[in-house]
């Protein structure tokens, strides 16, 4: 559906892919959503004499600017109908590729606007090294319809996040380990109306990673892939991996409730005491709106007198990098700083 709302390209949309007719009428959402299969075509190999006559090149490339413009426009639906009669035109190859390209990319943003929206929850978002996460996978549903997860058949898998898992350690000399991997969490059969949720849960232990934990703050981020299983919205089957939108928390040393209650007196206080985890993890626990500043402050003590010592430069260095949102923002000029803090409003200002 495109993103201001509009039903009747959506069902037209889905007629043409799941009937693999050449001409498109308007649907209701309630036809829409009796049609074939959600964002795969009913006929895939539709008999060569159906098929327009070979199109050109510019034709091809024409049809796939136009798809692309609706796509960015958040006219999935549109854009779906434009691909899939462009490509019966049997259209030569190189722009063929980049049809079927826009093809994939329409159907998953089709599915996530029209159908059903998966996502990852995770609190505590902020806790100390060692706190178990409480970690949701949560499928919205966005169709008139009920979202349904059957149990799967004899045989085959359930419908499944495999959810992909990444640990950023960052440290106060610069270092920052990055460890990758994926677990499977099963989602149990349920229903959900209309606006409604299904969701599955599980805890995730950090105390495992307490040996490794840095001299300095960690970042969890979680993602991946809804893998469906017996999932329909009422009597449409939906077999498109749907992404997960992505969630993260942060890991801190003990104490850091204190720091996070005030992350501009937190930098004083490690200015003062000489103390660059206080400080790494104060410019952690600093809001979007305050890195500016703090950015601007703590880059005017580099190259200064008297001169920073070898740990605090280091630590300095790494809260720069984390309040610039960039591994090269230690070596920021002071007006890049200035520019950022100038660009705020004057409410954020500060």
């Amino acid at each position: 559906m495109g993103r201001d709302g509009r039903a009747a390209p959506l069902g037209a949309a889905l007629l043409s892919l799941a009937a693999g007719c050449s001409s498109v009428r308007t649907l209701s959402q309630d036809d829409l959503l009796a049609q074939g299969q959600v964002v795969h075509e009913g006929r895939p190999g539709a008999a060569r004499a159906e098929r327009l006559p070979g199109s050109t090149a510019a034709d091809a490339e024409a049809a796939a600017d136009r798809a692309e413009s609706l796509l960015d426009a958040g006219e999935e639906a549109e854009a779906l109908v434009v691909i899939r009669e462009a490509l019966a035109a049997r259209p030569p190859e190189g722009p063929a590729a980049r049809l079927r390209a826009l093809r994939i990319r329409a159907r998953r943003e089709f599915l996530q606007d029209a159908v059903a929206r998966a996502s990852i929850e995770v609190s505590p978002a902020r806790m100390t090294e060692g706190t178990p996460l409480r970690v949701r996978v949560v499928l919205r549903n966005l169709s008139p319809v009920p979202l349904v997860v059957r149990r799967a058949p004899g045989g085959t898998s359930p419908t499944t996040a495999r959810i992909s898992i990444r640990r950023r350690a960052v440290d106060v000399y610069g270092n920052v380990r990055t460890d990758s991997w994926e677990e499977s969490l099963p989602v149990p059969p349920g229903e959900a109306p209309p606006g409604g949720t299904l969701a599955a849960e599980t805890v995730f232990l950090t105390e495992r990673f307490r040996p490794l934990f840095p001299r300095g703050f960690v970042e969890y981020s979680f993602g991946g892939t809804l893998l469906p299983s017996a999932l329909a919205a009422g009597e449409v089957a939906v077999h498109e991996r749907i992404p997960l939108d992505e969630a993260s928390a942060f890991a801190f040393p003990a104490k850091w409730e204190e720091v996070a209650a005030d992350p501009g007196r937190a930098i004083d206080r490690g200015l003062e005491a000489r103390n660059p985890v206080r400080l790494l993890v104060a410019a952690a626990c600093t809001d979007p709106a305050g890195r500016a500043a703090a950015g601007a402050r703590l880059a005017a003590l580099l190259g200064g007198e008297p001169p920073l010592s070898p740990a605090m430069d280091a630590g300095v260095r790494a809260a720069l990098r984390v309040l610039g949102g960039d591994d090269a923002a230690d070596d920021w000029p002071a007006s890049e700083w200035d520019r950022r803090l100038a660009a705020l409003s004057p409410g954020e200002a500060r």
